[in-house]
């Protein structure tokens, strides 16, 4: 019974302990909301908010280093990012006369503490606008620098912004970090051109936008351009040249049900209506990675290269299948 009290009074004193180490560290009264005990996973830590600021709650934690009890906390980086939050609420008419709202879906300001000892965290601002952002005008840069201005103006301390088209499907992206002081509008625009040439996703989207017509042509009613899962991408670049256009791209083919097989009398011609499509691509591709599958899943991948390797589609079919 005297080991159980004993090891009440022992977390009783570590916890006026680590509750006095931040009130004498910050100069303000604060509570222990909840504690979070060590195991394989985590750390002894406390979770806390000081009296006049309950809505910071930050975290404490308490390790053993040289035999010596060390804390940490997170206060400062959690202040700036609330701080953070109410600024942009303050400001949400200001951005809304520039053209953005707050994400229907998902955050507004969001952020992650990367490391207690250094102090060291990153925070986001998430906009979203009606307007379309799959071509990048002008306009849109001119307005991405008037938000630059007012996040200068208003002394907003975030690491990176995000501005997505309604449909989150479309966006800009800025890391304040790598824009550094180069904030004159020509070198904005310079900027996010060429983030958004180098942007895999956005060229994906673009490229697939561009040939959905081409690719809805070239099926048949025993395949078609797209993924096994739910969701329609079935086209990825997989790298661009120095101007932004895509020279290797992984492409899904799904056949229907017994489709993909040797059995199917039309497969090869299947097949060549595939090549075909890839064949009229503008600017070629230097390079097209194949994933044909059937309804199951299953299948086999293939470079658009092999193919030279064989006298006709026919001699490729039967070296890839075995039934």
């Amino acid at each position: 019974m005297w080991w159980l009290v004993n090891r009440i009074i022992d977390d009783q004193i570590e916890d006026r302990k680590a509750k006095e180490f931040i009130e004498e560290k910050y100069g303000m009264e604060v509570n222990v909301i909840s504690e979070t005990n060590a195991d394989f996973v985590v750390g002894h830590s406390y979770q806390m908010a000081f009296e006049e600021q309950k809505d910071v709650v930050f975290t404490v934690t308490v390790d053993t280093e040289n035999y010596a009890t060390i804390y940490r906390d997170d206060y400062k980086m959690q202040l700036a990012f609330y701080e953070l939050k109410e600024q942009m609420e303050d400001l949400l008419p200001e951005l809304e006369e520039l053209g953005y709202t707050k994400p229907v879906n998902g955050d507004f300001v969001d952020h992650v503490v990367k490391d207690f000892r250094t102090q060291d965290s990153v925070r986001w601002v998430i906009l979203e606008t009606d307007r379309q952002l799959d071509v990048i005008e002008k306009s849109e840069i001119e307005t991405v620098k008037k938000f630059l201005d007012l996040q200068e103006k208003h002394k907003l301390d975030f690491q990176k912004f995000f501005i997505t088209d309604q449909e989150n499907k479309y966006g800009i992206f800025v890391d304040l970090r790598e824009l550094g002081d180069h904030r004159s509008l020509e070198e904005v625009e310079a900027y996010i051109l060429k983030e958004s040439r180098g942007d895999l996703s956005r060229v994906s989207l673009q490229m697939q936008d561009k040939w959905r017509g081409a690719a809805t042509q070239a099926q048949t009613e025993r395949f078609e351009f797209r993924s096994v899962t739910e969701g329609d991408q079935w086209l990825y670049c997989q790298a661009v040249n120095a101007q932004g256009d895509c020279t290797e791209t992984y492409t899904t083919i799904v056949f229907e049900r017994d489709q993909l097989s040797k059995q199917n009398p039309k497969l090869a011609a299947d097949f060549d209506a595939i090549f075909a499509f890839f064949d009229n691509i503008e600017p070629p591709l230097a390079t097209v990675n194949l994933s044909i599958l059937d309804a199951e899943g299953r299948g086999m991948s293939f470079s658009l290269e092999e193919r030279q390797s064989y006298a006709s589609t026919q001699e490729l079919i039967n070296d890839l299948f075995l039934d």
